[in-house]
């Protein structure tokens, strides 16, 4: 082991103080002229001092550290159409701030405060943070998020303001009101200003970088979910769609498809492990489009379906299909006309895409927010969708909710930096994508400009949830502890580039924190290739 547990940090010596007391923010007004979206302003509506956490301590497996005492802003922002729901946001404020600002993302479909902003759940802001690593806020960071402007129910994609402040104004207007209450509460600007998401955070934290750059020094955008109804929606009504049928591939039979995809992949990274740690290699060998039948060897005789030992046809068909671009005669904004597929491998984890029981067109296959507001209703049949039948409503979706605008040159002309990553064995946002936009980032800016403010990272076996993965060999949870705070502070800071190859860890979660595995976080294209040693360490791995 090589006990990589250290953690890169800045100590806050002196701060700012907060120039009053916290009860002096509440009432405070934000005009709309100081939020350069359209809004009516906002207020906050309630300012209470959070008692300092003074000592570490360990309840039901889980460590609680260290915390400052903190000034705890909630408000809300006003919406321009009186229909749409306000914008529900949060601000901390720490006694002694060190004169940066960290915009904390959000999580699915969003609707309420960000858990990473309430009590213990700093240790989410941002997720992969390690157990033992000092909290923003503990650094001396204002930390602050809202609920993107949506509270409950199912009706709020049909509301265009509604609609748009989840997909991307809300991070403008809630970073503008964080401003204003900082000034307010400390008598000076923020020196800098920092955005940290994963999953639906993830995208805003692009969107950010995208839409205002002006506004972002340094950005983590984690497993960002860059087209979410495409995975979500679109990619999973086609796959259900073709499963109504004898390309069913029922739930025996994935466990056939994740010992083939070990089979051909697990040992091109120099090391049977049960992980495939070369996910672009292996996507290659099952890519549909180059390889005449990359389930050959487990196909049934004649095509037929003959039980649970082998595939049919037709079920390979239905796994050609969702491995294969998913296409559309339109264009989806940004020139992207198309998709990659799933990516294969993890298979048999519960992050898996394939359903546990055939989809049914009878059943009722009600909408989700994303299907909503391309169609207009709540009750629409969605394994009946063809996104022919709704080009206006999928292209507007796409132009408010995707974050696919290749082009960051206000960002990188300000200084900006970008840290990118994505997990090997995520489904949900999919590595497939998120290689697809930084490929079309280094198209349009060219390589040697983007390599001047951006990385992009790939962690072998994690998922999408929690940013944690399981080995469905070992059963070991794969690594992905790495302190992206300081990553992004050193680099925006003091020019600090990140390694080629930060280490990521699996370790215990309580003292003393004792490190179980490790991993090199390989930058693209590269992926961790073993060269020897012990397998648990990542001194044992070069990034190839």
């Amino acid at each position: 082991m090589d006990g990589s547990n250290k953690l890169g940090q800045r100590t806050i010596i002196r701060g700012i103080s907060l120039a009053s007391e916290c009860s002096d923010l509440l009432g405070l007004a934000i005009s709309s002229s100081q939020i350069n979206l359209p809004t009516t302003g906002a207020q906050v509506t309630s300012a209470k001092t959070v008692a300092a956490v003074l000592e570490q301590s360990v309840s039901g497996g889980t460590v609680t550290l260290p915390q400052p005492e903190y000034c705890q802003v909630n408000g809300v922002i006003n919406p321009v159409d009186t229909s749409a729901p306000p914008i529900n946001f949060q601000v901390n404020l720490p006694v002694k701030w060190n004169e940066k600002i960290a915009q904390l993302g959000g999580s699915g479909f969003n609707g309420s405060i960000p858990g990473a902003l309430i009590g213990n759940g700093a240790r989410f802001g941002p997720e992969s943070l390690p157990p033992q690593a000092p909290y923003a806020i503990t650094r001396g960071f204002v930390v602050y998020g809202s609920d993107s402007g949506h509270q409950s129910g199912n009706t709020w994609p049909l509301n265009k303001e509604s609609l748009a402040n989840y997909g991307y104004m809300q991070v403008k207007k809630t970073h503008d009101v964080a401003v204003a209450i900082v000034e307010a509460a400390y008598k000076r600007h923020p020196r800098k200003s920092y955005h940290f998401g994963t999953s639906t955070g993830g995208r805003e934290a692009l969107q950010a970088a995208q839409r205002y750059p002006d506004d972002y020094d340094g950005i983590l955008s984690q497993v960002p979910v860059i087209a979410w109804p495409e995975l979500n929606t679109f990619q999973s009504i086609k796959f259900s769609q073709a499963q109504l049928g004898s390309g069913w591939i029922p739930p025996a039979k994935i466990s056939l498809i994740d010992a083939e995809v070990r089979r051909q992949c697990d040992a091109i990274d120099g090391l049977e492990d049960g992980y495939i740690a070369n996910s672009f290699a292996c996507d290659k060998l099952f890519d549909p489009l180059s390889v005449a039948n990359p389930y050959a060897a487990i196909r049934c005789p004649g095509g037929d379906d003959a039980g649970d030992t082998c595939l049919s046809d037709a079920q390979i068909s239905t796994l050609n299909l969702i491995h294969s671009p998913n296409k559309y005669s339109f264009d989806l904004g940004n020139g992207v006309d198309s998709f990659p597929g799933w990516q294969v491998g993890s298979e048999s984890t519960s992050n898996s895409p394939y359903p546990r029981t055939q989809p049914n067109i009878s059943a009722a296959n009600a909408p989700n927010a994303f299907l909503t507001a391309v169609t207009g209703t709540t009750t629409f049949n969605s394994l009946t969708f063809q996104p022919t039948d709704y080009v206006g409503g999928v292209q507007y979706l796409s132009s408010t909710i995707y974050a696919t605008n290749p082009d960051l040159t206000r960002f990188a002309a300000r200084g900006g930096k970008l840290v990118l990553k994505a997990n090997t064995a995520d489904y949900t946002a999919g590595i497939r994508i998120i290689t697809a936009y930084y490929e079309s980032v280094v198209k349009k800016m060219g390589k040697e400009k983007v390599d001047e403010f951006m990385r992009y990272y790939t962690v072998v076996g994690a998922g999408h949830n929690r940013n944690i993965g399981m080995n469905t060999v070992t059963k070991a949870t794969a690594p992905y502890y790495v302190d992206f705070i300081s990553m992004i502070d050193n680099w925006s800071e003091d020019d600090q580039v990140p390694s080629d190859s930060p280490t990521v860890t699996m370790q215990d979660g309580t003292p003393p924190f004792a490190v179980q595995t490790s991993l090199p976080m390989c930058r693209y294209p590269t992926s961790p290739y073993y060269v020897g040693g012990d397998v648990k360490s990542a001194a044992s791995y070069q990034c190839r």
